[in-house]
């Protein structure tokens, strides 16, 4: 916790301090090695141990299994109050400003309020996941979290809008009346506990004084008789097919259900035995069976509701039949990044005569990160036509390994709709990347992982393999060498059909420290300067071309002996907060398939080791971002010479521009310096 008014304010954003952050330790007090903060040094420095910061008052910790996340409530000062979804290496913002609430540059909260008394603090809460339910099951998952000023608990949903900032008013209220509330957990039985405090100044509210209690707090709500929420609906097959009926109802308790036929026309019902949920199935249906009904009838302690009648139709007139071919121009039965893709399909029915015209296409790819389906061809544009085809190296992302093409064709005569799919899959195949020495970073298109790691691809697409260099492990740099396949550091990999293994070499120094300070001192050795760029000024001979955004007012173009090129250089002066340089690149005319490299050389100067040094790509169609990679600087910090950094982009569709932005965020102490900096535009 940090208070207000303190001598150092901004220690929520310091890795020397515990105020403002979510330590990590293991079981036995030893400390994780994956904390993002931790470094290998040998000792147990206290930033090894922070996992989240920049948190004015961390009250309450909640986890969920059901939605696989960890919910931080955050006390705010006088107007907000938040709670925060963890994430390893989060900054939630707040620093010496002693500004809460949503903040640009830093984690905004899954979910805050706002409240006018200066008395308002989000300190309880619990994810309702108990082994039994004591409340009805739609709070089953859901969030409960209570003020300790307003002497409420309130309900909030993590599924409904996920990882948005939400208003206060998207809560509903749940319970009332139990002064001020510091902590709510819930038994295995499903019941929920309030522990309240013993005594309080009476800030916001009257002065409480009086013994520290728990409350149970059980769910009764009021019973009531069923209603019928979704009647069943009429219903018509073809012969031999199940027809299904569904009906709801609400009622408390929650009712039950059981199903009546009628034969001839509602004059009679019977009960259809062994049916007792919502849902019946009417099994290989005859035309005996046409003009049958069903109803529904929902029963509790409190009464029973009949719902309306649903009638069964059965039709002797079959669906149509459609059947896909489809084929790879390679002959094979998966396909490659470098093949094309062509499917066509016929119609068989009993009744009409259906050709080519009656045809309705669904071509879509299949990613497992997507939520939905992407379409390969824009809907309807293939209807009415025999087929089509398409080439796999322009689809979406095709180097993701776990995907699939799900071709539909829908054919209907009038009366019933006839469907096939079918799903072509990828050939894929491994690549494993090792280092000498052993565990050091590779980046298998532009991701980075340890040494030793494979990865899985599309045969026959191009991927960007790299090293980070140099790199610091323990207390050596490692510099570079060569690839055993004789590759340049940065090279493409057109992934084959059997499984490769590649080992970049390095060579050690043991990692120096110190150097100059101020604004001299250090002798930096420039490397040669470059290749055809699209930039402006890469440079920095002037101040055109760049678009300068930072909060500080130190940071610069300047001359200086050790700038690279010309003599000029810039230079940012740290700050502890997000200051990037900017450069658009207009009228590229770009395409799927084409890399933008980046190519710079970066200087410090007793830089800490807190926050990110990066650059970002950005592609864009018009005003529509359609591509974007993010490169984080891994090299060394404190004071070191002119460093080369790399970071490539290959686009996944047609683009007019780019952006770039170089910088760093959160970085409380030094020089950072920028100079020949390229970017090449390779076209597919």
């Amino acid at each position: 916790t940090c208070r207000n008014g303190e001598a150092n304010e901004n220690r929520p954003q310091e890795l020397d301090s515990a105020f403002g952050k979510v330590i990590r330790i293991n079981p036995d007090g030893s400390l994780p090695t994956d904390n993002p903060f931790y470094t290998d040094n040998g000792s147990d420095d206290f930033e090894d141990a922070i996992w989240a910061l920049g948190l004015r008052h961390p009250y309450n910790i909640a986890f969920s299994t059901t939605h696989d996340a960890m919910y931080i409530n955050d006390v705010g000062q006088n107007q907000f109050e938040e709670a925060n979804k963890g994430v390893a290496g989060a900054n939630f913002g707040w620093d010496s400003s002693l500004t809460d609430g949503p903040r640009s540059g830093y984690i905004d909260p899954q979910f805050y309020y706002v409240h006018n008394s200066g008395c308002g603090a989000i300190t309880g809460g619990i994810f309702y996941e108990p082994g039994t339910l004591d409340f009805p099951a739609e709070y089953q998952g859901k969030y409960f979290y209570a003020d300790y000023c307003f002497d409420w608990i309130r309900v909030y949903d993590p599924a409904s809008t996920p990882g948005q900032v939400n208003a206060h008013d998207t809560a509903t209220h749940f319970a009332t009346g139990i002064n001020r509330i510091l902590r709510l957990e819930v038994g295995p039985d499903g019941r929920m506990f309030a522990l309240t405090r013993f005594r309080d100044s009476g800030a916001g509210g009257t002065v409480v004084d009086a013994r520290a209690r728990i409350f149970l707090i059980d769910y009764e709500a009021n019973p009531t008789a069923p209603t019928i929420e979704l009647d069943p609906a009429d219903t018509k097959v073809p012969v031999g097919f199940d027809a299904t009926f569904e009906c709801s109802a609400s009622g408390n308790p929650a009712p039950s259900f059981t199903w009546e036929l009628s034969e001839d026309g509602g004059t009679n019902w019977n009960q259809i035995l062994g049916v007792t949920i919502n849902q019946l199935t009417v099994e290989n249906t005859t035309l005996g069976m046409d003009g049958d009904q069903y109803r529904c009838i929902a029963t509790n302690g409190e009464g029973s509701v009949t719902s309306a009648v649903a009638t069964l139709t059965v039709s002797d007139n079959q669906p149509p039949e459609p059947q896909i071919t489809w084929s790879i121009d390679s002959g094979e039965s998966t396909y490659t990044g470098a093949d094309m893709i062509s499917f066509g399909g016929t119609v068989t029915d009993d009744t009409s005569s259906l050709d080519a015209t009656d045809f309705v296409w669904t071509v879509d790819q299949v990613h497992s990160f997507q939520e939905a389906p992407k379409p390969i061809f824009n809907a309807g544009d293939l209807d009415g036509q025999i087929g089509g085809s398409f080439e796999v190296s322009q689809l979406f992302a095709i180097g993701e390994a776990n995907q699939y093409i799900a071709v539909t064709l829908s054919v209907s005569d009038g009366e019933f709709t006839g469907q096939q799919t079918v799903q072509i899959f990828p050939q894929t195949s491994t690549v494993t990347l090792n280092t000498d020495p052993a565990g050091l970073q590779v980046l298998f298109d532009n991701k980075p992982d340890t040494g030793g790691s494979t990865f899985e691809g599309v045969v026959g697409f191009p991927y960007q393999i790299n090293v980070t260099s140099p790199q610091v492990s323990g207390d050596t740099t490692y510099t570079f060498n060569e690839w055993s396949n004789g590759a340049n550091q940065l090279f493409t990999l057109t992934m084959p059909e059997t499984p490769l293994a590649v080992t970049a070499s390095f060579t050690g120094v043991p990692t120096g420290g110190g150097g100059g300070g101020g604004g001299g001192g250090g002798t930096f050795t420039p490397p040669p300067g470059g290749v055809d760029n699209i930039l402006e000024n890469g440079g920095f001979e002037d101040e055109g071309g760049w678009e300068l955004v930072t909060t500080g007012d130190v940071d610069r173009f300047i001359e200086h002996p050790q700038a690279l090129g010309d003599g000029r250089v810039f230079v940012f002066d740290a700050n502890d907060v997000l200051e990037f340089l900017k450069q658009v690149v207009s009228d590229l005319n770009g395409s799927a398939g084409d890399l933008i490299s980046f190519d710079g050389h970066l200087a410090g100067r007793n830089i800490s080791s807190d926050g990110d040094i990066g650059v970002r790509i950005v592609l864009l169609d018009g005003d529509e971002i359609v591509g974007m990679q993010t490169c984080a600087f891994l090299g060394p910090r404190g004071t070191f010479e002119w460093q080369e950094f790399t970071c490539v982009l290959t686009a996944e569709t047609a683009f007019d521009s780019v952006e770039l932005y170089i910088g760093w965020r959160n970085v409380d102490e030094g020089l950072f310096g920028v100079d020949e900096v390229e970017l090449v535009h390779t076209e597919n």
